[in-house]
């Protein structure tokens, strides 16, 4: 089983946190470019179980 589904609270947290640190280090010293991305997987796109 993926980690992210036996303890999805360790990703939201690494993700929702990560995402503010980024962002508030962007607005400390603003950047020209940023890039954020992410995967299907996220979102729920990928039906396959386990994930292929």
């Amino acid at each position: 089983m993926r980690y992210s589904i036996d303890a999805p609270r360790s990703y939201v947290e690494a993700n929702l946190i990560g995402t503010f640190n980024l962002l508030e280090a962007v607005r400390a010293t603003p950047c020209t470019h940023l890039l954020m991305a992410s995967t299907s997987s996220v979102y729920g796109a990928n039906t396959d179980m386990p994930y292929a």
